[in-house]
């Protein structure tokens, strides 16, 4: 999960703020805080179970109040994933979207034409291969 918000959010920064939907960035901080709880709930949902009697099972009262404190636990942090995990695909598909565009393409391959390194130039006179700066 953590590589996925993280992806998203790198995602996110690269798009302009025209292409980016204003209900992003609340999404990405309710997944990160449902991540963290989703988290929480497991390590003390094991920390509980080490806890347990050895003969404490998946079956056992003991074993199965544990568990079912973790399911509840984690609940509410579930629904959150489903209910605003879609805001990772959208968020892919924006940045896809966005560099497959003319504009990106353009600027890219700007970016890659001022990397090339070409020999010195007096200076006021513009460079053959890229004309005036």
């Amino acid at each position: 999960m953590s590589e996925l918000l993280a992806a998203a959010e790198q995602q996110l920064a690269r798009l302009p703020a025209p292409e980016r939907q204003p209900n992003w960035p609340g999404s990405l901080a309710r997944l990160s805080e449902a991540r963290t709880g989703l988290e929480a709930a497991y390590a003390y949902w094991k920390a509980e179970r080490d806890a347990l009697v050895p003969s404490s099972a998946p079956g056992t009262d003991a074993y199965d109040e544990v568990l079912a404190e973790r399911n509840a636990d984690a609940w509410s942090y579930l629904c959150d994933w489903a209910d605003s995990g879609h805001v990772l695909t959208e968020i892919a598909r924006a940045t896809t979207r966005h560099d497959a565009s003319p504009a990106a393409k353009a600027a890219e391959h700007t970016r890659a034409i001022d990397n090339i390194a070409l020999p010195p130039q007096a200076p006021g006179r513009p460079h053959p291969h890229r004309g005036p700066r």
